[in-house]
């Protein structure tokens, strides 16, 4: 009998999911408030998810990989807060976002609170190797936001670059994730070196043609495109106008 894939780690997935809720707890009531909110709001929790199908398949899912899948959850929490305060989103996930709920400023600084305590729990783990990871994993994360905001509607962005953004700005955490689990498991770093460049590079494969689908889906109704959206057409169209005159 096939069994989907999130059943074979179900007792795990609830259990970061109840570190989730733990850590979230602040005695600053927004913090609280604004992180529930989010928490709420659902999502596929694809990046956990990853960390502990991982971790299975190196050999076991340990009490560091849960509350790794925690931390890798964070990082992304915080950076949709951030993400939709510069793109002036008011939606996501069919609810209005934090920034449209609370204001700019308090998603802003929750996010904050967000991203240390992502670093507080891993420095929890006591592993120097991972937290350097997950350091420059963030630190990349970063780039990819000020590049997406530098190419944003530039008809000059080569398709180069576009597949940059998206690899720093969404595959590397997915490659993260996978490869914290394996350095939980103290894979050899030639496998690990090996396991992320694929996982990169299927990532950034698969979000540019999400991306893509989405805006042709949003043309095809008439509509204009705005905020992210807007700037994303922009940039996708001028590619592929590129390439077609190659």
């Amino acid at each position: 009998m096939n069994v989907p894939i999130k059943d074979s780690v179900a007792a795990e997935f609830a259990q970061v999911d109840d570190v989730i809720v733990e850590l979230l707890q602040s005695d600053v009531d927004m913090v609280e408030n604004i992180g529930h909110y989010i928490v709420k709001a659902g999502g596929k929790r694809m990046r956990p998810l990853l960390v502990l199908l991982s971790a299975k398949a190196l050999g076991g899912i340990s009490e560091a990989h849960i509350r790794f899948a925690a931390v890798v959850e964070f990082i992304h929490t915080a950076t949709l807060l951030h993400d939709d305060v510069v793109d002036l989103s008011t939606l996501r996930r069919g609810m209005p976002t934090a920034n449209a709920a609370f204001g700019n400023a308090p998603s802003v600084l929750v996010g904050d609170f967000i991203y240390t305590r992502a670093f507080q729990l891993m420095v929890g783990l006591a592993n120097m190797p991972l937290l350097a990871h997950m350091a420059e994993t963030t630190n990349t994360i970063a780039a990819g936001e000020v590049m997406q905001l530098v190419h944003a509607g530039d008809p000059d962005t080569q398709a180069e670059q576009y597949q940059e953004i998206i690899r720093r700005k969404t595959a590397a955490l997915f490659a993260a994730a996978c490869r914290g689990a394996a350095l939980l498991h103290e894979l050899a770093r030639e496998q690990l070196a090996v396991c992320v460049v694929e996982v990169e590079r299927r990532v950034a494969a698969q979000e540019g043609a999400r991306a893509l689908r989405r805006l042709l889906r949003v043309a095809g109704r008439g509509e204009a495109p705005g905020g992210e959206r807007g700037m994303q057409w922009a940039t996708i169209v001028a590619c592929l106008r590129r390439r077609r005159n190659e």
